[in-house]
């Protein structure tokens, strides 16, 4: 079972979802999930929360196009496909607009009318492309969604702050980009230039007092990347650059590259001398 969530991103949002469910994916427009076993009613009790459009099908194709269309507050939970092949065209959200315009003015308004098309048509115009939207308009979809767990996450009673603030020390990774703290009343974003124990400190009196403090850090750390052009040598090249005293690194372009490369210059590919002295 999957769903999509018709709503604004934020980090607050993000977290809603991610308790529902670690299978979720962070989109423009809102949030796919790919469900567990779960009823009607705990959907809707959940999705109240977001004051948006929950659409749920079989599959994301659907979800997310019946959410693209109704656009409105409330659960909209399909039992068959017989709505999905009803929606306008423009809703077939993973084929290119201008092609969906396209469609639209040949004739074909909704998605179950390009049910139509032969698939030797669409693959002969489309190509693989084609053999997609002979899948699409039958409601065919196979995508999973993968598991998005934050980087880091910890959970904190309401101790006092300074014995709060003495274990997030001892517990947080020694590299982390950012970090998100949450209490029952306020949330915090927390995205220093540089991590310290003030500004650290600082954060934590900002949320104080809470029942129970969520930190997580999303996002892993970027890798230190060094100079695109910083080469390290095996230490036997340089044992051997050592030895051999007239090894050079690199390739040293002859007299004939050189020639060459001058024809290419100077256009002169033609010219008798020089393709007499190319051959020396």
């Amino acid at each position: 079972m999957f769903a999509y969530l018709l709503s604004t991103p934020s980090l607050e949002k993000r977290y809603l979802v991610y308790c529902k469910t670690p299978r979720f994916r962070e989109e423009s427009k809102g949030y796919a999930l790919e469900l567990g076993p779960t009823s009607k009613e705990e959907l809707l009790e959940w999705g109240k929360q977001f004051n948006s459009c929950l659409a749920v099908a079989d599959n994301l194709l659907i979800a997310k196009a019946i959410a693209i269309y109704q656009a409105r507050s409330g659960l909209f939970w399909l039992k068959n496909n017989e709505a999905f092949f009803k929606l306008p065209v423009d809703c077939l959200w993973p084929v290119p607009p201008p092609l969906l315009t396209e469609f639209f003015q040949a004739g074909f308004k909704t998605i179950g009318s390009l049910q139509q098309i032969p698939l030797e048509a669409l693959r002969l115009r489309l190509g693989e492309l084609g053999e997609k939207i002979f899948s699409y308009c039958r409601g065919e979809y196979s995508e999973t969604i993968n598991a998005t767990p934050p980087f880091w996450e910890g959970r904190f009673s309401s101790e006092s702050l300074e014995k709060t603030f003495a274990k997030l020390q001892q517990q947080l990774p020694a590299k982390i980009a950012q970090l998100w703290f949450l209490t029952e009343e306020k949330s915090l974003d927390f995205r220093p230039e540089k991590f310290g124990k003030h500004s650290l400190l600082r954060a934590l009196k900002s949320l104080w007092p809470w029942q129970t403090l969520v930190v997580i850090s999303w996002d892993s750390p970027p890798v230190k990347q060094g100079n695109l052009f910083d080469f390290n040598l095996p230490q036997a090249l340089y044992s051997l650059l050592a030895q051999e005293s007239g090894l050079k690194l690199g390739l040293t372009p002859n007299r004939r590259e050189l020639v060459r490369q001058a024809n290419f210059v100077w256009g002169f590919e033609f010219d008798p001398y020089l393709a007499i002295t190319h051959n020396n």
